[in-house]
């Protein structure tokens, strides 16, 4: 009596089944990993951006942030930052990760200046707050 050697179709398909949960397990870390990785790179962009506007702001003669001439109503974005910064303060114009993009909302008559992402999940970093 010889018996064949070999799997069983049950084991086999346990087998897929557990290493199909193990792949979906890896994927989501995996993409949450760069979600996260994505997040913290903006953020550090935005800081070095807000960096740079501290230093226009301390070499302009009056001691204010670019803008377009409405004090406080104003939105500068990325081409505005880019004319004000590019090549003065940096050698190039932070991007986000994610494929944002960095807006400034000129500060008012407070000096508090803030630049935000536009994708929401990667926040807001406002100048001389240490914000997490």
């Amino acid at each position: 009596m010889s018996r064949k050697r070999g799997y069983t179709f049950v084991e086999i398909t346990t087998v897929t089944l557990v290493m199909a949960v193990l792949a979906g397990v890896a994927v989501a870390l995996f993409n949450s990993a760069v979600a996260t990785a994505q997040r913290q790179g903006c953020r550090a962009n935005m800081q070095t951006l807000v960096n740079a506007l501290e230093q226009y702001r301390v070499h302009d003669p009056a001691h204010r942030y670019p803008d377009k001439g409405k004090k406080g109503k104003s939105i500068l974005k990325e081409a505005d930052l880019a004319a004000a910064l590019v090549p003065a303060e940096l050698p190039g114009l932070p991007r986000c990760p994610g494929g944002g993009s960095y807006v400034m909302d000129p500060p008012g008559d407070e000096q508090k200046l803030v630049l935000r992402c536009s994708i929401a999940a990667h926040g807001e970093f406002q100048a001389g707050v240490d914000s997490e």
